[in-house]
């Protein structure tokens, strides 16, 4: 990593531009033809899905010599910047502390295999004790090249040769454009094996961002060691940005990405893009948020925020979206981590046991029906909006999800409360600006009840808005019923045979406001009789009108006079 000229500049534009993280690039500036054959640099000790330790050691003089940071608090700012990338992946990846010391690998052949100039053959192994600590305590590992990630502090005359590239990493005085570390990473093929990172111990060194931030540095170099590259040199290296979410090329760069090769100050926390590069190298298993190599009830609750509203990381995004693949959190991925976690559901961390081809067809119907009370809101006041489920063919529900849209004009204030079936909390984000409610819940014991009431709507309507539309929609969209055929866990409708239908509410606004002061009441009988107007706007002003806005003004009274009691 570099210094960048107008740091403190560039320092403000970061502030105000920090959300526009846009794409990441992988280690060794991969190109879109690497990519497509999955010529990419990952851990040779990263099987897939499947959790994974890496281990560290600092040399005995890391940081030794500093005036505004200890060894120990130097120490301690990697420990942190190393526990950043680990919580990214919510304990996917996890780093402790070697057993032994560390190993400098200077003379790596970065093409393709370990090289020696001096021709020392190297261990048979790379992951193992320096060979002095070895002879001393075998109980450890037979000896290697040291641990996943060594740390050093070097002088500005330090130079790192390469078979590949002469004097490629070289430590240079303080300055502009100086260098503020680098990482080496030994490999065999696209396989890492062990990995050196090296500070410029010329340089002021500090954990609290006066001079130049250790924990920062660190964080980016480690972002190296796992598998990323600088984002901003991606074009004049040949290689391709990625989109995190989507892992599409993508072209735009911010400069407030923790791997941006400039170093503009602080920068301690991973941006969108540093998270959607871990998933795209390091996916923990399907549903798994904790990284503990199963689907617990803590998966789940972490999980219900993402589809009740609340954003997901990339990271996060890419170990929930196992299923249907679409960039979001459905309610059948959270159907089968339910069943995952409560053990109805053997767990598989690839998603094996989902069936993503040609499900058995289920023939049949689910119905989906919005019915409104009152059907006639030129009343005012307030509507329910009713939504059933229909299951005649009695299918194994687990869950479901739709979005309800309204017309905000005529109706606001949504209030939402969930109905019998299936039996668990109803999750809703509303979006009022745009008129859309979206609803789901999962049930972990599949209802096959053959109806049900899904959730109840209630809305305040606006009278004069709703009279003047005379009709309004509340509609279903984006409706999804998650079943279980056989074993297998999925959206029904997917197959030709099986049907999902949807009835939508209709509402009508009957004109009852005949002295147009925005409410209605009986004074609006007597404004009729002085003004008639078109209440149950059928084109015409007659006797139905008056006949239709006293009965439904007067509904509530008594029709007859009773006598008194005993008469």
């Amino acid at each position: 990593m570099r210094i960048g000229r107008n740091a403190i500049l560039v320092l403000f534009v970061l502030m105000v531009t920090a959300s526009a993280a846009v794409s990441f690039t992988l280690f060794g500036f991969r190109s879109a033809a690497d990519i497509a054959n999955n010529q990419v640099f990952k851990w040779a000790e990263a099987p897939a899905r499947t959790p994974f330790v890496m281990t560290y050691a600092f040399a005995d003089d890391f940081m030794a010599g500093q005036a505004d940071i200890t060894q120990q608090e130097a120490r301690d700012a990697v420990v942190r910047a190393l526990n950043t990338w680990s919580e990214g992946t919510g304990g996917f990846i996890t780093f402790e502390p070697a057993l032994w010391g560390v190993i400098e690998n200077g003379s790596s052949d970065f093409s393709c295999c370990p090289f020696d100039p001096a021709g020392v053959s190297p261990p048979a192994q790379f992951f193992g004790p320096p060979l002095d600590e070895w002879l001393a305590d075998m109980s450890l590992p037979v000896p290697g090249w040291g641990t996943h990630i060594d740390f050093f502090t070097k002088p500005s005359n330090f130079s790192i040769w390469s078979q590949v590239i002469t004097n490629a990493f070289h430590m240079t005085p303080p300055g502009q454009g100086s260098v503020l570390g680098f990482s080496l990473v030994t490999r065999s093929g696209t396989k890492m094996l062990v990995s050196d990172i090296y500070l410029n111990s010329d340089f002021s060194w500090d954990d609290d961002g006066s001079n130049f931030d250790l924990e920062t540095i660190v964080l980016h170099e480690v972002g190296h060691v796992l598998g990323l590259d600088h984002p901003n040199q991606a074009a004049a290296n040949g290689a391709v940005n990625l989109d995190p979410f989507t892992f599409e090329a993508g072209a735009n760069v911010c400069p407030c990405d923790v791997m941006h090769s400039t170093y503009t100050g602080s920068k301690r926390e991973l941006t969108d893009d540093e998270l959607g590069g871990l998933a795209f190298l390091y996916r923990a298993g399907a549903g798994d948020l904790d990284g503990d190599q199963a689907v617990t009830l803590a998966d789940v609750s972490m999980a219900l925020p993402f589809a009740s509203g609340s954003a997901p990381n990339p990271y996060e995004l890419w170990t929930l979206d196992f299923l249907n693949e679409n960039g979001r959190v459905d309610a059948a991925e959270l159907a089968i981590m339910g069943q995952w976690a409560s053990g109805t559901l053997p767990y598989a961390p690839d998603g094996s046991t989902i069936l993503r081809g040609n499900p058995t067809p289920a023939p049949g119907e689910i119905i989906l029906t919005a019915t409104p009370s009152p059907t006639d809101i030129g009343k005012g006041g307030t509507v329910e909006i009713d939504v059933f489920i229909g299951n005649p063919n009695q299918f194994q529900v687990m869950a479901w999800e739709f979005e309800l849209a309204y017309d905000t004009g005529v109706l606001s204030n949504p209030a939402c409360t969930p109905g019998t079936f299936p039996a668990m909390s109803l999750k809703t984000a509303d979006d009022t600006d745009d008129g859309v409610i979206e609803t789901f819940n999962i049930a972990f014991n599949p209802d096959t009840a053959s109806t049900g009431l899904l959730a109840t709507f209630t809305f305040d309507v606006n009278l004069l808005a709703a009279v003047g539309a005379v009709n309004t929609a509340v509609t279903l969209n984006n409706a999804a019923v998650v079943v279980d055929v056989n074993g297998e866990i999925r959206n029904y409708g997917i197959d030709g045979s099986e049907v999902v239908t949807i009835n939508d509410a209709m509402l009508f606004a009957s004109d009852m406001d005949a002295n147009a002061d925005g409410m209605v009441s009986l004074d609006d009988l007597y404004a009729w009789h002085l003004s008639p107007i078109d209440v149950n706007q059928d084109g015409m002003t007659d006797d139905a009108d008056r006949t239709f806005l006293a009965e439904c003004l007067r509904e509530g009274e008594l029709t007859d006079i009773l006598p008194p009691a005993g008469n």
